[in-house]
Order: C-alpha cells, then structure tokens, then sequence
C-alpha cells in the first residue's frame, strides 16, 4: 500500500506526521509524496490564522482531485474546530479530531495485521474508526529520526493553559500536558542512539512543560547529561518563563544557541489587550537573559501586526523594541480574527491595509536583520550537521546542513560527507550560508 501525507502550520504537526510517516515505513507500506498515485492520504491541518485554514482547504481540494481513489484523513486543528465544513466539503473523508488523533499510532498495525486480503481499504478505514477506543494520548506518536533529515522532533508537550484572546489554537489543542520526565529522558536518548545527531524539543506552549516538581530547565539540564554527541534545540519559549534558571539550563554547550520567542508585539497596551502574560519590560529582560547564555545566539521572534486597536503609536512601540532587541528574524502575522476566541469581533479593528503595511514593514526590517546576522557568521566557524550529500557530475559532492544557530550551509566537498555527521569547526571558503 502507498501511503501519503500533507502537513501543515506548526513542528509539532511535523513531529506527528513523520512519527506516522516511520510507522508505516516500519509496517512496510510505501510512503511516498500526494502526487505519487497513493492508496492512502493522511492530512495534517493548522487553524492558528485565516489564511492556514485556506490553504488546507485548498490542498485538501486539491489532492481530491488528483488522487480521486485515495483514501483521505484529515486531521490536525482545523479538523477539529471544522469538522462538518470538511464532511460537507468532502463527504468521503474521515475527519479525526484531536481526541482521536492518537488511534492514528496505530492504524499502520492495524493495517498489517488486522485486514482480510482483498478488503477494500475504506472498508478496514470504516472498521478501524468506528472500533477505536476512543483514547487521547497526545505522545501516542514516538518520532524518529532519518525518514526525511537527521534532526528528531522529540514532543514533550501539547495544549496550553493561557488564555490569549486571539489564539484558536488553545481551543484545538486544550489544556497543557507534559510527557512524563523519565519518558521525555528515553526518548530523547532513544532519537540518538537512532542516529539523531540534533534534537528539537517540541510542544504547543514549551514554556509549560511540567512533570511534578520538574520544568523545561530541569529536563534540558538532565538531557545534556545524558546525551553523548548530539545537541538539543527549542522549537519555542514563551517570554514570562525565561528566567535565570533557564539561562543556567541553555548555557550548555550541547544546547543549540537559537531562541525563539513567541514575542507578538512590543507595545506593552497590546499585550494586555491581547491577553498575555507580560509586558515590553519582562519580553526585554528575557531577550537579555537569553543572550547572557549564548554568545551572539540567533534570535527570533513572532510577531502580530493589527491586533484589535492598535493604534500607529503602539505599531512604533513594537518597532523600536524589535530594533533595540536586535532580532535576527521576524515570523510576521496579520492579526486574524478567529471565530471561537475573545478578539473573534474587534472591538477597535484595524483597516487591513494598514494591518499588512505594517506587517511588510516588519518583514523587511527582518530580511535585512537575517541578512547581516547571515554575513557575519559566514567568515566565522561552526558546527554543521550533515543533512543532505550528493555527488557532482564533474566530481566531487554537494553537501546542505544546519549549524547551531539555524543558518543552512550549502558547499562542495571533494570527498563524500555522511549524513548526520557533524563537522565541527567548519569554515569553507566557498559556501552559501542561508536562512
């Protein structure tokens, strides 16, 4: 059977997909791309803006029409807050919510195992739904690494607790979970004696990993012990929980020197309409903190442009805090209304014209942050892992990896390099550093 997946919005749907994706590999079924003629198309959604809603609604459109035999899944955030949308758009997909998205860990088995041969696939499809048991185990999906890069997305938590008026996402994913401390530990070891030579701890609010008496700081500082060569990164850190325990946590060399913040603006008055926890102050004193870690760490950050009232005074805060944070990357989003939340019906709604200036704004004061951040470590060292090594037709290899502060390298090498490898101290003449 050739079994196909599309992903959508975060890394933790990245994490669950190619979980999946491994286990069908291991069950030996074919895992090969939308437009490769599959049996199967599982499909990971996102709700977190409008315009993520358009484009699952697109693809799922999309892969419809071009794989009409296939059977299709769709799960992900948008299915659960639009399941009938997609059942009346699509009336012969299953459309899994997130509390039944965990029997998906278990539908390559059941596939295997359970299925007379001949049975049309919709037929066991419709067999293994309806007999699921109904379980809601967020880790059900244990990632491992080398199906598509050398880097494991290892989830160690899911939900959040906040109450952000603007976030859909919360609704989808519910409250915060944390898987248990020990069992974060075996799978952060288990992805690198798998071949993992980099680690991406991930979660919807990372800042709110919990077991006990145990926190994310706990948990990075018991990782590094444990770990032998392979390094870890963040996917995400929420401002009001980057304090000095977590500095003294990060400041391990094995912990990769790239923050994100999940910042969304730099005016004190929109945060707390926005609902966070935080002001400017706090947001500033955690980007102090974080470059007490590190020397020189690539630094990012969300940010929304025309949240509910922002006037141009506030949209100024938000650019002279970036300016004198001196952020390296912006992710940039036009404040969607998202039906469900607080912020649904503005208030104060900013016209969308100014909404998207301002987020083109942002973006090219990103680009040219990037870029410099770009040239000034290209004349330095780094520790770039291995992702990619294809030979030339004239001789020799062209080689990709990831250095620790997520700057992409792309170089020749007269001799072949090995996936994963680590090249420490790299420093070529010739390369094309990007982000």
């Amino acid at each position: 059977m050739r079994v196909a997946s599309y992903t959508l919005g975060c890394k933790l749907n990245q994490c669950e997909s190619e979980a999946l994706a491994h286990a069908f590999l291991s069950r030996g079924f074919f895992v090969v791309a939308p437009n490769e003629n599959p049996d199967l198309v599982i499909v990971n959604t996102c709700t977190v803006t409008s315009k993520a809603e358009q484009k699952a609604r697109r693809i799922l459109k999309k892969i419809a029409e071009e794989a009409p035999g296939a059977a299709l899944v769709v799960t992900g955030c948008y299915a659960q807050m639009a399941r009938e949308e997609i059942q009346k758009t699509l009336p012969g997909a299953w459309v899994v919510s997130m509390t039944q998205k965990a029997n998906l860990a278990d539908l390559p088995l059941f596939l295997e195992t359970d299925c007379p041969a001949g049975e049309p696939l919709a037929v066991s499809l419709r067999r293994f739904f309806l007999g699921a048991d109904g379980k809601s185990d967020p880790f059900a999906f244990e990632s491992a690494p080398g199906l598509y890069h050398v880097r494991s997305f290892v989830k160690i938590q899911d939900g959040c607790d906040n109450a952000c008026r603007y976030c859909r996402v919360r609704l989808a994913r519910g409250k915060s979970v944390s898987l248990p401390f020990e069992e974060a530990l075996r799978r952060i070891t288990a992805a690198e004696a798998a071949g993992a030579a980099e680690i991406v701890l991930s979660g919807v609010n990372l800042s709110q990993y919990r077991d006990g008496a145990s926190d994310l700081s706990d948990l990075i500082e018991e990782a590094v012990q444990r770990l032998t060569s392979a390094r870890i990164r963040l996917s995400s850190l929420e401002p009001d929980f980057v304090d000095e325990k977590l500095v003294r946590a990060v400041s391990h060399p094995k912990v990769c020197p790239h923050f994100h913040l999940a910042l969304q603006s730099g005016s004190s008055a929109v945060l707390a309409r926005m609902g966070r926890h935080y002001d400017a102050e706090r947001a500033a004193e955690a980007v102090r903190l974080l470059r007490n870690a590190k020397e020189d760490p690539f630094l990012a950050a969300d940010v929304i442009t025309g949240f509910d009232g922002e006037s141009d005074d506030e949209f100024l805060e938000t650019e002279r805090f970036i300016a004198e944070n001196a952020f390296h990357a912006l992710h940039v989003f036009p404040f969607s209304p998202r039906p469900g939340t607080e912020a649904a019906v503005p208030k104060h709604p900013v016209a969308q014209r100014i909404r998207d200036e301002r987020a083109a704004v942002l973006r090219k004061r990103s680009q040219c942050a990037s870029e410099a951040y770009r040239q000034k470590w290209a004349s330095k060292p780094a520790d770039v892992i291995v992702e990619e090594c294809v030979p030339l037709k004239g001789g020799g290899f062209l080689c990709e990896g990831l250095s620790e502060r997520y700057l992409r390298y792309r170089f020749e090498s007269p001799v072949e390099r090995k996936k994963g490898s680590c090249l420490r101290n790299f420093f070529a003449e010739s390369v094309d550093i990007f982000l």
